[in-house]
């Protein structure tokens, strides 16, 4: 009973704290006090089941009974019968909370709170992963499969990538561990059957260790290089780790393998003053650091006061005459100011720092929402004229702004941006950035499209550039990537396109507006920003950036690097020059393929748990007809040896009797073989199994001592 109550208690901490995994995406408030209870309840009464119960599955479906009516019991107390009894009222009203806890899994931005129904969904998994983990865990004997279920509450924060705390990995851990080694002690041999080991036994045992130690070894040390380069099923960095309030409105998810998911199109800024092709896009922060895959958003570096000055990374370039925007956040939730991407200078009430590293605009606390400020900027002389005499890679710059990371494919991309450059018969820095731009915006070579292809490599913008389907995010970074291999300094700034204005005068700009692009370092003027995400989705490129007019001849695609793609499909887009997302769209076939996964997944799953608990039900009839026949062997010798072993004797009676004409030894090995058959026959199903290397010692000992009575016993006769 100690053993099968720690193992218990075991699993329930395991269950417990893999729950926790979830503690990003669904408030605790919803489902920890309602499932730590849940817990209690279904697991004292499965154990007490399994306390009478030889059964090994009859526990777990009572179990589930007992579930049933404590989930009732929590969640719809006023329809069940006696207030836990499930009727057909508390089933609709059950039903009713699920399909309302689905739709907020869906449409809410995380952590989801004071859905009851997202708190009925966790709940009832906790419930379901428990009893599926003791099920294989306790009662079928198999404590390592018993991670199966436990896994499947890690499978949601896997998937979308959420952070889970460093406690919950260890707690876990030595939870399924402990687990682990309690059940394994019910198969530990006793001291002395091990110390008369013969031993061969343990050449034999030793042997095998040091193959599998060796066999590992070298797996690692040769596969490793080439594990290295396959693609990670898990994302390390979500938009979590990137934006700097817990509710920012600012939704682009800068991790490369991740879909674009999009909350409600609600109203964030409003400005006047000037029109949104005067304003053009609005930037919030920057980023330069590239790992592959996710772009990391680094700390504030040394900042100056807003007031009072001309906020710009390099000495003032000067240029046309100023505009001036006055600019209302309306729910942003982020501590960036929305500033214009030209010099610019800034009243706002209110703490605010600038960086001019990342030419970011920092609020020095919580501020307001909604609030307002004026913005005076100053266009710069950006003409193809004028940038096509400048030399980005004449500038000594930070060495960020040229990293192309090492995921392996480094020189692939190389190869590519070459061969695009060549192609277009580009010799200036200005030429080639303005080819790899209109390369990546031409619609007939690549897609837009908010949902993303699996992982194939170690780098993303391999991945994309091979797939050519990405939203914003994919376009921006590929650009950056591939300038950073002809050694021009870029990065990529996050923000908003100017919006559209409204019949009342006044500009809007909404969420679903969030946008990314690359920005390129010259000389003299500074931050230039291009746009090689497709028209449909973006408005025209700059001005400074043209693309081939409608009608000229398409740009040639490097032959040797064309990959099949789907064609595009066809979209409306949405009023206005600068529509982020089409008016319609045609169905998603990814979403029924994600389906599909989930279903195979869940079959898959259904049929390892299932294998997993015949397979340990096998084992215990193997382990009991294995000893039944090294009893049977025994008991054959010592009757040919003449000792008594009629039928009627139990076990433990033949022992007895036949001590006498056994060596010490051998009427040791006796006595415990016998002790196994009779635990086997009539004690308790959670009673330990004696270890087949036992067994099959005590055997073998009692086979040769019987044989030796027996020629004993034939001399003395002759």
């Amino acid at each position: 009973m100690g053993r099968r109550l720690t193992a218990t208690g075991a699993i329930l901490v395991a269950t417990l704290s893999s729950t926790f995994a979830l503690a990003r995406l669904v408030d605790q408030d919803v489902w920890l006090r309602k499932g730590i209870l849940a817990l209690i309840i279904v697991a004292g009464a499965v154990l007490l089941v399994r306390r009478f119960l030889r059964s090994d599955l009859l526990p777990t479906l009572i179990g589930l009974v007992v579930a049933a009516f404590t989930v009732a019991a929590m969640f719809a107390p006023g329809s069940a019968l006696l207030g836990i009894l499930p009727t057909r009222a508390s089933i609709h009203e059950l039903r009713a909370l699920v399909d309302s806890g689905l739709l907020a899994a869906r449409e809410s931005t995380p952590p989801i709170s004071g859905n009851v129904g997202v708190g009925l969904l966790v709940v009832t998994g906790m419930v379901v992963v428990y009893l599926f983990a003791e099920l294989l865990g306790v009662g079928a004997g198999a404590p390592a499969w018993a991670a199966l279920p436990l896994l499947g509450l890690w499978t949601v924060p896997v998937v979308i990538g959420a952070r889970v705390h460093t406690w919950v990995f260890v707690v876990a851990g030595l939870s399924f561990l402990m687990l682990l080694a309690v059940q394994a002690r019910a198969h530990e041999p006793a001291a002395r059957s091990r110390r008369r080991a013969p031993d061969a036994l343990r050449r034999r045992a030793l042997v095998a260790s040091a193959t599998v130690v060796g066999v590992t070894l070298v797996v690692a040390l040769v596969g490793a290089p080439s594990l290295l380069r396959l693609p990670s099923p898990v994302r390390l960095h979500t938009l979590y780790d990137l934006s700097s309030s817990n509710s920012t409105r600012l939704d682009l998810g800068l991790d490369l393998r991740e879909n674009l998911q999009r909350d409600e199109d609600v109203l964030l800024v409003t400005y006047q003053g000037v029109t949104p092709a005067q304003l053009g896009p609005l930037q919030a922060y920057t980023l330069t650091e590239f790992n592959g895959s996710t772009w990391e958003r680094g700390e504030p570096g040394d900042t100056v006061p807003v007031e009072g000055q001309t906020l710009w990374p390099q000495d003032d370039p000067g240029g046309g005459a100023d505009q001036r925007a006055t600019i209302t956040i309306h729910d942003l939730g982020q501590d960036r100011l929305l500033v214009p991407g030209e010099p610019r200078t800034v009243s706002v009430e209110g703490v605010w720092a600038y960086d001019p590293t990342a030419d970011e605009v920092i609020a020095q606390g919580s501020p307001p929402s909604p609030f307002t400020y004026d913005v005076a900027f100053t266009p710069r002389d950006l003409s193809a004229t004028a940038l096509s005499t400048l030399d980005p890679r004449s500038l000594e710059v930070d060495p960020e702004l040229l990293e192309v990371p090492d995921t392996g494919y480094g020189q692939e991309i190389a190869d590519l941006t070459r061969e695009v450059v060549d192609a277009a018969g580009a010799t200036t820095p200005y030429e080639q950035v303005l080819a790899i731009q209109n390369f990546l915006r031409d619609d007939s070579l690549f897609v837009y499209t908010q949902t993303i292809e699996g992982a194939r490599t170690t780098d993303a913008v391999w991945d994309f550039l091979t797939d050519r389907n990405g939203y914003c995010v994919q376009f921006a970074t590929a650009m950056a990537i591939m300038l950073r291999t002809l050694d021009i300094p870029t990065r990529v700034a996050i923000g908003f396109l100017p919006g559209e204005t409204r019949p009342d005068g006044v500009n809007a700009i909404t969420a679903h507006r969030a946008h990314a692009w690359p920005q390129v370092l010259f000389p003299d003027v500074g931050w230039v920003r291009f746009e090689p995400t497709p028209s449909l989705q973006s408005g025209d490129a700059p001005a400074w950036a043209p693309t081939p007019a409608t009608g000229d001849e398409p740009s040639q695609e490097p032959t040797t690097t064309q990959a099949p793609t789907t064609a595009a499909t066809s979209q409306a887009p949405t009023t206005g020059p600068a529509a982020t997302t089409p008016s319609t769209t045609a169905p998603d076939s990814s979403s029924a393929q994600r389906s599909n996964v989930a279903v195979v997944l869940a079959v898959i799953s259904g049929v390892i748990v299932l294998l997993a608990a015949v397979g340990a039900w096998r084992r215990r009839r193997a382990s009991g007809s294995t000893l039944e026949h090294h009893w049977e062997r025994a008991v054959h010798a010592l009757g040919r040896a003449g000792f008594d072993t009629s039928p009627a004797l139990t076990p433990k009676a033949l022992a007895r009797a036949a001590t006498e004409r056994l060596d010490p030894d051998a009427a040791a090995a006796l006595d415990h073989l016998a002790d196994a058959v009779a635990t086997e026959r009539y004690g308790r199903s959670d009673a330990p199994a004696a270890d087949p290397v036992n067994v099959d010692l005590w055997a073998e000992q009692v086979v040769a001592a019987a044989r030796a009575a027996g020629r004993q016993a034939a001399g003395t006769r002759h």
